[in-house]
């Protein structure tokens, strides 16, 4: 009779509590794991202590008794963990909170400190630019040559990125990076005003009714970055889910003053592709991304974009080609990426303007290999060519080449109305953990060779520039 009613009570409990006994404190954590593999990492960024005899068994099933042993002790050196680590912390306490509690693990303590804890990651780059500038062309009879168009020249600098987040609540957080610049060394061109220290981006996010939502001074690129990749100043709100993303962003950015016939007769004595030498004027801006995801390795992304005035202001008027000027102009841009090998990876993106003339962008770029900054010896390297007409996209209508997000730097010949084409060559090579090499190559020309309309005549357009940069990154 007693073993006919173990047996009742034994099937009973199985069929109605098998999961609690699958996950008893004496059942096998797997290798194969979220929870084992979280573990091995902490072991091998030295916060896992493991076994009493101090080592960690990483290649056999561990109960989740054990694994609890484990993760008590790590929480005894939070302080001592990263943000990365805090995070897997965090997650492993909620995942083996019973057995934690079990042990007297103050599992509470490691919340809290998380939540209280504003984290800070960064980047330093040291970096060197040489600018080869052979434009000249013909500006209502005034000869202008490279002579009269010198760029920045043997810069030097050393640039500070500091990235800073900290939880707000559970649904709203706050970022910001802190970028510095100090330029050093016999560079030709490079006033001291240009050492800065700046917020380049300071926004609170969160989730509102199931949407993403950010507001402040936020990254913005619609798409793949050839018709735009600057801050905007306002709000963004995204969804959507596996398949198809969508973001919506509206607020002010910047753009640098058109330049004037009298401009191109009487060039800036100084031209700096990334600052530029005329005034900014802030614009209103609003556009539509769309990411569809094909498959694991193809997206296609596209996007509109429109810019128009301040609310209140009838300016900037907006050049769109053959003497022509209107107070708002809108963009497009659609492409694709597909990695068709785990090395590979095919990048293609057209984009349009409003404008009545030199209004098409292209840029097709080819990847090989893949850097991981934890990973020395991996390395990465691109070809690209891009030809963005002068009133083609947002940047390059006031100075910089597009494509910020694929490795395009900041760089066009001068002046902006003549557009930009050319070549890129580039790699990126991790000789150390966290360290690594980034070096790039272009070589641009204009698109056209004359500009004669109502508000220009300019002729002999030509030459190119050639711009070499190398960069060592350290990130902590």
């Amino acid at each position: 009779m007693w073993c006919r009613l173990t047996g009742v009570c034994l099937t009973l409990l199985l069929l109605s509590g098998g999961t609690a006994l699958a996950a008893g404190p004496f059942s096998d954590v797997p290798p194969d794991s979220w929870a084992y593999k979280a573990v091995a990492q902490l072991a091998r960024d030295g916060m896992v202590d493991g076994y009493p005899d101090g080592t960690f068994a990483g290649n056999r099933p561990i109960t989740r008794y054990e694994m609890a042993q484990i993760i008590s002790r790590a929480l005894t050196r939070l302080d001592e963990a990263n943000a990365r680590q805090q995070a897997t912390l965090s997650r492993l306490s909620e995942e083996f909170n019973q057995e934690l509690a079990n042990l007297g693990a103050k599992v509470n303590r490691l919340s809290d400190e998380v939540d209280r804890r504003v984290y800070m990651t960064g980047e330093a780059v040291l970096s060197y630019d040489d600018y080869s500038n052979s434009y000249h062309y013909t500006a209502g009879g005034v000869k202008i040559t490279s002579s009269d168009l010198p760029y920045n020249n043997g810069d030097k600098k050393f640039a500070t990125d500091l990235y800073v987040h900290g939880k707000i609540n559970d649904n709203w957080t706050y970022y910001a990076n802190l970028h510095n610049n100090k330029y050093f060394g016999s560079g030709t061109g490079t006033p001291a005003s240009y050492n800065t220290t700046e917020f380049n981006q300071a926004y609170v996010q969160g989730d509102l009714a199931g949407l993403t939502v950010a507001v402040g001074q936020l990254g913005n690129t619609p798409a793949y970055g050839l018709v735009d990749s600057e801050d905007l100043y306002g709000l963004q709100v995204g969804g959507g889910g596996d398949v198809l993303t969508w973001q919506v962003a509206w607020g002010n950015t910047t753009k640098l003053q058109t330049l004037t016939q009298q401009q191109l007769e009487n060039p800036p004595a100084i031209l700096d592709p990334t600052t530029g030498s005329w005034n900014k004027i802030d614009v209103s801006w609003v556009d539509l991304s769309l990411n569809v995801a094909l498959a694991d390795n193809w997206n296609v992304k596209a996007a509109y974009m429109k810019a128009f005035p301040e609310s209140g202001s009838s300016d900037p008027d907006f050049y769109i080609g053959k003497g022509t000027t209107v107070n708002s102009m809108y963009f497009y841009e659609f492409g694709t990426d597909w990695r068709w090998a785990p090395d590979w990876l095919l990048t293609a993106v057209y984009g349009q303007s409003s404008a009545l003339g030199q209004n098409r962008a292209y840029r097709a770029q080819i990847d090989y290999g893949q850097n991981d900054v934890n990973l020395p010896g991996s390395w990465h390297m691109w070809l690209a060519y891009t030809r963005a007409e002068a009133l083609s996209t947002w940047d390059s209508t006031y100075g910089d080449m597009p494509g910020q997000n694929t490795n395009i730097g900041d760089i066009v010949p001068f002046p902006n109305i003549f557009g930009s084409q050319g070549w890129e060559i580039g790699f990126d090579y991790v000789f150390a953990k966290n360290i690594y090499l980034h070096g790039k190559y272009n070589d641009y020309g204009p698109t056209v060779t004359s500009v004669n309309d109502s508000m220009y005549n300019v002729s002999g357009i030509g030459g190119s520039l050639k711009h070499f940069a190398i960069e060592l990154h350290f990130l902590f």
